[in-house]
């Protein structure tokens, strides 16, 4: 008899905490299956476009020859984890799953980048900067004005000062010939 009672409160007690979670899960899957297509689109290419910039400053960080190329790299990594956190806790709040890769465009730049010769990450990473810097100034311009969740676009608006910032920390240093100014 005893065991059966204590069987039975646990039971019950499962089935309560179970009914306290399913309104949270069924709230993340209904703001899942209200985002725009546009918006779930703008949450891949800017984690991956994020986790990308980590990937590609930390090779930077290993390889490259100049100092001030190596403090781009550093700033740009420590921007780009803290927008990369922010992303994710609006994307789980949403109901969305974050990429856990750069996608295979991506991966190829790292793994080029990775594999180059010191003489020429320099160069090389400042170029990609601000190539990939005005793509996604571009994708987070284009969230702004045609976003429909509030929460993506104020992160797109709350992001964009830093790409910017990166961009021109990279034009800096991108002297005449592409060489970064020693």
């Amino acid at each position: 008899m005893q065991t059966q009672s204590s069987w039975r409160i646990a039971i019950i007690g499962l089935m309560a905490t179970c009914a306290a979670l399913l309104p949270g899960l069924s709230q993340a899957r209904e703001h899942s299956a209200q985002l725009s297509a546009n918006d779930k689109q703008f949450i891949i290419e800017a984690a991956q476009g994020g986790l990308a910039e980590v990937k590609m400053g930390e090779v930077a960080l290993q390889k490259a020859k100049d100092e001030t190329v190596k403090k781009l790299a550093q700033h740009i990594v420590k921007d780009h984890n803290a927008a990369n956190e922010q992303l994710m806790n609006v994307a789980k709040d949403l109901g969305v799953k974050v990429p856990a890769d750069v996608g295979v465009e991506h991966q190829q730049k790292i793994k080029q980048l990775s594999k180059m010769d010191t003489t020429v990450v320099d160069q090389t990473y400042v170029s990609q900067q601000i190539k990939g810097h005005q793509e996604m100034i571009s994708l987070f311009q284009q969230q702004l004005k045609q976003g429909q969740n509030e929460e993506l676009v104020a992160f797109a608006k709350e992001t964009l000062p830093t790409l910017k910032e990166h961009l021109a920390m990279a034009q800096k240093l991108d002297a005449a010939d592409g060489q970064p100014q020693r």
